[in-house]
């Protein structure tokens, strides 16, 4: 593991030489003066707005690109694909409906046969440390393939198991920090604010969301992000490659989800996993038990993509007050999860959060710290 890690270290150390000359995206030329919309911006639309950026994006932003007009657009307060219009989410509902079409279709579908295991998806609330089970409907609308090699198993070392969803630690005293849906344009100032508070904290990370590109592509700067963060000492974890429903996949496109990433991640493949918007059910979970993956959820929700305001955040912050009331450190933990793709995460709630749970006697870990693993199961050989 040691000797992986040198090796990653010294071959990105040239990409992360020149990645400063990669010429800069422009994010937010997409956006107007007046950018915000939707309920939580008093109703305000992006259509009454003439000219461009006429969509209103799942994060409250008015924009003309397939991050504004596509998954998660809001038709009530603005244009969208017509492929999107149904499947739109409000920023009063925790999940949305994604387009079940990957940017890659996959071309091969497995023989093997996943492991059994619990078929169930759950939901938690950011105060409480019980779980309740809520069942979801689904379909399948991916393409099917119409070769079907075989698939080499895949070894599961350690105690923690593999394809059910795990909710808490089990370390107490401690909490887990962990960041979903990037690398995005906010990581690297987080990955600053970590250092300077000497703490490390889990990424789980997207190959091609919010209309950046593949994390693979040379010219993109996403690589050197990921790097930076594996050579900081943080767990590196899957979000799978275009952040769908993996509920409404087949078996083939389920599989190449997480195996596109790991291509993508050069020399370390995680054995850690968080389903995007929740939702992985029963033949998910046999489908991440067979590639060896830990479906990791979450105990504590800061809930701050609803809150990426400076005069919202303090909802979060409230988030984090209101779970850790009541409890003693000594018997308790926490598995959190926030979104280092959101500005107020990153430069007010992320501090704030470490602060106030060493205030209350928390100390951070990394994902695989607070579950007792040991650090050389959280990556396998690809």
């Amino acid at each position: 593991m040691f000797t992986s890690r040198v090796l990653l270290s010294v071959s990105l150390s040239l990409f992360l030489a020149t990645a400063s000359a990669l010429p800069k995206e422009q994010l937010f030329a997409r956006d107007s003066s007046t950018n915000r919309c939707g309920a939580s911006f008093g109703g305000l639309k992006c259509t009454e707005i003439a000219g461009a950026y006429q969509c209103c994006s799942q994060y409250n932003y008015c924009g003309d690109t397939t991050g504004h007009c596509g998954v998660g657009c809001q038709p009530l307060y603005g244009k969208c694909n017509s492929a999107s219009s149904s499947s739109s989410k409000t920023t009063t509902t925790t999940t949305s409906k994604p387009s079940t079409t990957p940017t890659t279709t996959p071309t091969t579908t497995p023989t093997t046969t996943p492991t059994t295991s619990t078929t169930s998806t759950a939901s938690t609330t950011s105060t409480s440390k019980s779980t309740t089970s809520t069942s979801k409907t689904t379909t399948s609308t991916s393409k099917t393939s119409s070769t079907t090699p075989s698939i080499t198993a895949r070894s599961k070392p350690g105690s923690v198991p593999y394809g059910p969803a795990i909710y808490d630690c089990d370390k107490p005293g401690y909490i887990a920090l962990t960041y979903d849906d990037g690398p995005w344009i906010y990581t690297s100032a987080l990955l600053d604010t970590l250092q300077r508070l000497n703490t490390k904290v889990t990424f789980f990370v997207t190959g091609n969301n919010l209309d950046k590109g593949a994390i693979d592509d040379p010219n993109s700067p996403w690589r050197a992000v990921i790097a930076r963060a594996y050579s900081d000492g943080h767990q590196i974890a899957s979000h799978t490659w275009d952040h769908l429903d993996l509920n409404t996949l087949n078996e083939a496109n389920r599989r190449w989800q997480m195996t596109r990433l790991e291509t993508a991640l050069i020399s370390i493949t995680p054995t850690y996993m968080r389903p995007p918007y929740i939702s992985c059910g029963g033949a998910c979970e046999n489908t991440m038990a067979a590639l060896g993956y830990h479906t990791i959820i979450w105990d504590l929700d800061t809930d701050d993509y609803n809150n990426d305001d400076p005069s919202l955040i303090e909802n979060s912050k409230r988030n984090i007050r209101n779970a850790l009331a009541g409890h003693q450190v000594s018997s308790t933990d926490w598995l959190s999860i926030a979104h280092d793709i959101h500005e107020q995460t990153v430069v007010n709630l992320t501090e704030y959060q470490i602060n106030y749970d060493i205030s209350q006697g928390y100390k951070h870990v990394r994902l695989g710290d607070c579950l007792n693993d040991p650090e050389a199961n959280w990556y396998r050989t690809p």
